[in-house]
C-alpha cells in the first residue's frame, strides 16, 4: 500500500516534469537576458522587452 502511492506520485511528477520544462526555463532565460541587455542601453525599454518576452512562448 504505501510502495503504490509514492510510486504513483513520482510518475506524476515525472510526466509534469517532463512536459513543463522545455520551453519555461529558456523563456524566464531570456527574459533576464533582455531585461539584463535593456537595462545596459536603456532602463525604459525593460518593461516592454519583458512583456514581450513573456507572452511569445504562450
Amino acid at each position: 500500500m504505501y510502495d503504490s502511492h509514492p510510486a504513483a506520485t513520482g510518475s506524476g511528477a515525472l510526466v509534469i516534469g517532463s512536459v513543463v520544462p522545455p520551453w519555461w526555463p529558456i523563456a524566464l532565460l531570456r527574459v533576464r537576458l533582455y531585461s539584463l541587455a535593456t537595462l545596459r542601453d536603456n532602463g525604459w525599454g525593460t518593461r516592454r522587452n519583458v512583456e514581450v518576452s513573456l507572452a511569445t512562448p504562450v
